[in-house]
């Protein structure tokens, strides 16, 4: 299989995007702070900030959900932040539970110079 020229080069971008970013957990980030899993506001679209690593996309769906915290919470086997870092969510896909597992690594950009 062959891409076509068009994502080819959109690849090429991706692929250099990807050596800018790297994944960290929180712990990496803020110290000893043991995260929350809620935040100290709690479930909320008004804590949502985009940076620079095009993913806004994520991010309007994540806020447009905060508008029923009852229901994040919901999504997530646990209401605890998990050592390990890693959690399962309640999602659905045409109408069919699934279960998903998900760790606690965010994408960091990093700058040059």
């Amino acid at each position: 299989m062959s891409l076509d020229p068009n994502q080819a080069a959109q690849a090429k971008v991706y692929q250099h995007a990807a050596h800018r970013i790297k994944w960290y957990r929180p712990s990496q980030v803020l110290g000893n702070v043991k995260p929350s899993l809620w935040g100290s506001t709690g479930v909320s679209p008004k804590v949502t900030r985009q940076g620079n690593l095009g993913d806004c996309w994520l991010l309007s769906a994540a806020s447009s959900l905060a508008l029923e915290p009852a229901r994040v919470k919901k999504m997530f086997n646990t209401v605890t932040y998990s050592d390990s870092g890693s959690f399962v969510l309640n999602l659905y896909v045409n109408d069919t539970p699934i279960n998903v597992a998900i760790d606690d690594r965010v994408a960091v950009k990093l700058f040059d110079g």
